[in-house]
């Protein structure tokens, strides 16, 4: 039998019941809406956000020239950059650097770890709940 985790939320406003479920899609918004507002204000090539979403949330493989920034191999990354990609290089390293978790950036086996987990929504679903992590992150990003 699974046991289902409910949290109560209570103001003096109102009050909001949340299961694992989710706290986990709220979980995963954060993360997204960090990153795609970094993304904007750092002037990104907007044909490179779904890609970079997908990653995130999904784990799926961004491709040659994200994945090598992704793996920190900024050479790769420049022999695959597009045109406008090869134009904001800085760019892209102070994106992952500021504005996505740590956990899913630095080298080829955190990439590839968080590709085979699912990306964020694999993670942090129910049956692989990571509480401790998430308050960790979270608590960085305010």
């Amino acid at each position: 039998m699974v046991g289902l985790l409910l949290v109560i939320i209570e103001t003096k406003a109102h009050r909001k019941e949340y299961t694992m479920s989710n706290i986990t899609d709220l979980f995963v918004s954060r993360i997204i809406e960090k990153a795609e507002k970094g993304f904007i204000e750092k002037n990104l090539p907007p044909h490179m956000w779904g890609g970079a979403k997908r990653y995130l949330k999904e784990g799926t493989s961004p491709g040659n020239f994200l994945t090598n920034i992704l793996e920190n191999d900024f050479m790769q990354a420049i022999a695959h950059a597009d045109g406008s990609n090869s134009l904001c290089i800085t760019a892209w390293a102070k994106w992952v650097y500021n504005d996505i978790p740590l956990d899913c950036h630095g080298n080829y086996q955190i990439v590839n770890d968080h590709i085979m987990a699912g990306g964020y929504q694999g993670i942090h679903s129910e049956n692989a709940i990571n509480t401790e992590h998430q308050n960790d992150w979270y608590r960085k990003t305010q």
